[in-house]
C-alpha cells in the first residue's frame, strides 16, 4: 500500500543533505512509503506515484 504524499510548497521537499545521501531508488522508495513528499506539481496534473522497483518507476493520473 502507498502513502504518497504530496508537498504543499517547496518548503515540504526534502533537504538537500538527504538528498544527496541516499540513492535515486531509495528516494522514490520513501516517496512511495509517504516518507519524502512528492512534487506539487503532481497534484497540479492529478498524477501519483504508483510503483518502485529496480530500473523502473510508475506513476498514475487522470487527465482532466
Amino acid at each position: 500500500m502507498t502513502h504518497y504524499r504530496i508537498a504543499g510548497s517547496m518548503a515540504d521537499l526534502p533537504a538537500r543533505d538527504l538528498l544527496l545521501s541516499i540513492s535515486g531508488l531509495e528516494f522514490m522508495q520513501r516517496m512511495l512509503a509517504g516518507e519524502i513528499n512528492g512534487a506539487p506539481i503532481s497534484g497540479l496534473m492529478n498524477y501519483r506515484l504508483h510503483d518502485v522497483a529496480e530500473g523502473r518507476v510508475a506513476f498514475r493520473g487522470t487527465p482532466e
